[in-house]
Parts: C-alpha cells; sequence; structure tokens
C-alpha cells in the first residue's frame, strides 16, 4: 500500500487479492 494513503479494511482485502493474483499470473 501507499504509505500515508487511507484505506478501508475493504480496500486492503481487494488489494491483498489483487497482489495474490498478480503472483499467480507471473508464475
Amino acid at each position: 500500500l501507499v504509505p500515508g494513503l487511507n484505506v478501508g479494511p475493504a480496500a486492503v482485502t481487494v488489494w491483498k487479492m489483487v497482489q495474490e493474483i498478480a503472483f499467480i499470473l507471473q508464475t
């Protein structure tokens, strides 16, 4: 996440999901 950026728990969850999907697509 970008430091200083205020995000809600839902946004954090979505971000983590996106990161996991991106990791899977890279491998």
